[in-house]
């Protein structure tokens, strides 16, 4: 039994179902696919890439990393208050595989894809396969009205910093899973089938001066937030929300904080929201059924300041995910 290159994109083709996207004027089989975005419109484009053994673990469910491959592109899109609409997919297989292993994790994958994709209107255009290593990289493109995108660089003194849901969730999943503990099912959930927030990035849209999502951890993402806006911040770390699962957890409490602050892999979003546009914010997430929580206030000095509840500083560790560091 052989399974080749071209058996591969039939078989995704055929997991797929049938496009009535008017915008899209040819899909997967071609070249290169070909779309028309709507006048007035900019598109938005995200892609990252997760490697066995970096971003998942090799005997990870193929489903849970085929949803989690789609929610955090998605979460970028949702961090510029985006639209979903097609995607671009990049698969390498790993060549020791047999026939039957390749069809059966690919099955397995377009398990995890499609869900998600279908809940948010997302479709597959084309992509490539190849065989080496086992990685797989997701291209995601949206759209927003002209000039309506939210990026990391407007934000300015006096804004409030909020950030939806609650952090720690995933790093504490990695950290039970890293060291053999018993991680709860909560938990785990939130490490492989993280909720990408659209919905809320979408209603922030002219409300948030800068947005990012929670990937490497809270604040080494706010600190991109900060470099590109040119201002500094404080942060109360008991304002900032965890779970009662987390808290169930048995951790104590440092390297609960440290989950949060630090650890990644929660795709909540972080914004800033001007004084005048608070209320409406606030509003906006309780219609989305989100919580939005105020953690600190952006400052002009330069830098991030973390303080307790009475405003006095402490010092904690501000690193998050880094792919390359010495």
């Amino acid at each position: 039994m052989t399974f080749t290159e071209f058996d591969l994109i039939a078989a995704i083709q055929q997991g797929l179902p049938q496009s009535n996207d008017e915008q899209l004027l040819l899909g997967i089989g071609d070249d290169a696919a070909i779309v028309q975005p709507t006048v007035g419109e900019q598109l938005v484009i995200s892609t990252d890439t997760m490697n066995a053994g970096v971003h998942f673990f090799p005997d990870d469910n193929a489903a849970d990393i085929g949803h989690k491959l789609v929610a955090v592109n998605l979460s970028d899109l949702a961090a510029m208050a985006a639209t979903p609409r097609w995607c671009l997919l990049n698969l390498s297989l790993p060549a020791d595989w047999s026939a039957s292993q390749r069809s059966n994790w690919l099955c397995a994958l377009i398990d995890g894809l499609l869900p998600i994709m279908q809940q948010h209107a997302m479709t597959l255009i084309g992509g490539d396969t190849t065989s080496g290593t086992l990685s797989l990289t997701l291209t995601a493109i949206g759209s927003v009205p002209a000039g309506s995108a939210v990026t990391r660089a407007g934000a300015a003194a006096g804004d409030h910093i909020l950030l939806s849901g609650h952090v720690g969730d995933a790093a504490a999943a990695l950290h039970g899973l890293k060291h053999g503990a018993v991680v709860s099912a909560a938990l785990l959930h939130r490490l492989r089938r993280p909720t990408p927030r659209l919905e809320l990035g979408q209603a922030l849209r002219g409300l948030a001066s800068a947005m990012i999502d929670v990937s490497d951890g809270l604040l080494a993402d706010l600190q991109h937030i900060l470099q590109a806006s040119a201002v500094g911040a404080s942060v109360c770390v008991e304002d900032v929300p965890m779970s009662p699962v987390l808290a169930a957890a048995g951790m104590d409490n440092a390297e609960m904080q440290r989950c949060a602050l630090s650890g990644g892999d929660d795709y909540e979003l972080c914004c800033c929201v001007p004084d005048r546009h608070l209320a409406a914010a606030l509003q906006a997430a309780q219609h989305c059924s989100i919580k939005l929580s105020c953690i600190g206030r952006i400052e002009a000095e330069p830098g991030l300041r973390c303080i307790d509840a009475a405003g006095e500083p402490i010092k904690l560790p501000q690193g998050g995910w880094q792919h390359f560091h010495d």
